[in-house]
């Protein structure tokens, strides 16, 4: 900097400096170091006014001349020496407290003034004066101070066309194509950021926002499949349209006593809900709802939804096999075959496995009887097997891990391991799922090592989870199911990460590619306290200790056994 350079700057008010000149001012005080981050930051001498410790370590300028800015802009603001000027103008503005941007805009009438005049929500606010080097973080930080809070930005172009105020580029183009008053719509910030959208969107459940009154200000791909809406028919519509009329009289009294007296009577509990579509028609599901404050301390609660099964598309149990293909697809990425019958033995579902096992096709065996795939004498007793359960719901198989045999589609018989789980999908409904695992009595050593470890998680009492390196569930037994309250067919070939709180969720799939790139682990063979999610959203403390098996294709799967803490 030249003296012909610093000459100049003496001459101006630094809160009009460019933010050219506020580098060229670090290089007078010996800090000359920081101006690449000046620069990349824009930061001009409106900025220097209102630039904190905090906002300096934010952009890496170490403590030492954090020390001398800080010192320097002191000096500057209460007129103390480097910035005095040689006018009694510029002194005046020097010297002025300068409490706000808008303060130094009064006084400044000779440095090209405009008005930007905010609206939000259709009512205009105060009125804010800006010259043509007002930054648009400047700019942001007037607004805040006005509002106590953040907003976006948009402005409407002469032809009426609405562009979002968010890059320096776009206030600069605004500033040189106005004459007098700028006018600037304020919108909240986005309620849902772009990562969260886009994991909200990929979940095969239905997932509502709304906020404290009821409006719907999200709606995910799955409801309009679920519901038959799409999500412009819906949004910014209360809630209840989603609900049968005796349920929708009664919403908006349950929201109104929950924000009077915060009693949590449905937040962070599963329950139970008949939903209504967009075509009057009505179906049962399993509703969670969680609370959260999101910008502007908003209250918003999150809806998720699982359409029970069985209620699929509105179709009837008994006739809905697509529907039931649709639901059970995930337990196609077991190692294992399964099989899915309801209350009458009929068979609703096989998986690929089945098909490779056994030889038959769904074709083959969807609507049948499962007791066609039994040689006797166990297919002619499997009907009063049946009978005496669902008479005296006392089960002498469910939940017990049992070698059976079975018949395959050439008439061969083959041995397996039969496990079954129940699973209730209304009152008055339910569905069996079994996982058929072939073994060979006589060649123990065949089993795979995934089979030995199933084996190895059937038998014990305490809570197992098996999954493989891509964090997918291959096995959880029926201690884990009674811990957190899933049964195997809701967790089975879904990513482990659903049964962790944030932030474990986000970090685990790094957690796992760092283990496989490195060999690293932090977690293996070392009992560490995390908290599992139960169904109904409880976070529950446990103990975790995992241990890592290679299978015979090289990949790995990892067991993890929970103690429960509580």
């Amino acid at each position: 900097t030249t003296p012909i350079e610093y000459s100049f700057l003496k001459t101006k008010p630094y809160p009009t400096w460019t933010v050219q000149e506020v580098a060229s001012w670090l290089d007078t005080v010996d800090c000359g170091e920081c101006k690449v981050a000046f620069i990349e930051n824009q930061i001009s001498g409106g900025d220097l006014h209102d630039l904190t410790d905090a906002d300096l370590t934010s952009i890496g300028v170490k403590p030492i001349k954090r020390k001398i800015i800080i010192e320097r802009i002191n000096q500057m603001r209460y007129g103390l020496g480097t910035n005095s000027s040689n006018t009694s103008t510029s002194t005046s503005t020097s010297t002025s407290s300068l409490s706000s941007v808008d303060d130094f805009s009064s006084d400044i009438t000779e440095f090209n003034v405009k008005v930007v005049k905010c609206v939000m929500e259709g009512a205009e606010t105060r009125l804010l004066r800006v010259s043509d080097d007002t930054t648009l973080r400047q700019l942001k930080k007037m607004i805040k101070k006005e509002h106590k809070e953040s907003y976006s930005l948009q402005w409407k172009d002469p032809r009426g066309e609405t562009i979002q105020v968010r890059k320096e580029s776009n206030w600069r183009a605004i500033l040189s194509n106005s004459t007098d008053t700028i006018r600037l719509l304020l919108q909240p910030k986005e309620i849902i950021n772009k990562k969260e959208l886009a994991f909200l969107e990929s979940l095969v459940d239905g997932v509502i926002i709304i906020d404290a009154k009821g409006t719907i200000v999200f709606f995910n791909s799955s409801s309009e499949r679920m519901f038959g809406y799409k999500r412009e028919q819906v949004l910014n519509q209360n809630v209840k349209i989603l609900m049968p009329i005796e349920y929708a009289e009664k919403h908006d009294h349950f929201l109104g006593n929950y924000a009077r007296s915060g009693v949590k009577t449905i937040v962070g509990k599963g329950r139970h809900i008949i939903a209504e579509r967009k075509d009057g028609s009505t179906f049962s599901a399993y509703l969670s709802v969680a609370e959260t404050i999101r910008p502007g301390n908003q209250v918003f609660f999150t809806g998720t939804i699982k359409q029970s099964l069985g209620d699929t598309q509105g179709q009837d149990f008994q006739t809905g096999t697509l529907s039931f293909h649709a639901k059970f697809s995930i337990l196609d990425n077991l190692l294992d075959s399964a099989i899915v019958i309801d209350e009458k033995g009929i068979i609703q579902f096989i998986n690929k496995e089945t098909t490779k096992v056994l030889g038959y096709t769904p074709t083959d065996l969807i609507g049948r009887n499962v007791k066609s795939i039994m040689p006797n004498p166990f297919r002619n007793q499997h009907d009063q097997y049946m009978t005496n359960y669902l008479t005296t719901n006392q089960p002498k198989v469910l939940g017990i891990g049992r070698d059976v045999v079975a018949q395959c589609k050439d008439d061969t018989i083959v041995p397996v391991h039969l496990s079954i789980s129940e699973l209730r999908i209304s009152d008055t409904k339910r569905i069996f799922t079994g996982i058929l695992r072939r073994t060979q009595r006589e060649m123990p050593t065949e089993q795979t090592v995934l089979e030995q470890e199933r084996e190895v998680l059937d038998n014990l009492t305490i809570p197992a989870i098996i999954i493989d390196q891509k964090g997918v569930i291959n096995a959880f037994n029926k201690s884990c199911q009674d811990l957190l309250g899933f049964s195997l067919i809701e967790v089975v070939g879904k990513n482990i990460k659903m049964l962790m709180p944030s932030p474990e969720k986000e970090q685990h799939d790094r957690y796992l590619s760092d283990y496989l790139r490195t060999n690293k682990s932090k977690v293996l063979g070392v009992g560490r306290d995390v908290i599992a999610i139960h169904k109904n959203g409880t976070m529950i403390p446990v103990r975790l200790s995992v241990t890592s098996r290679k299978t015979e294709n090289g990949q790995l799967i990892f067991t993890g056994v929970l103690q429960d803490l509580r």
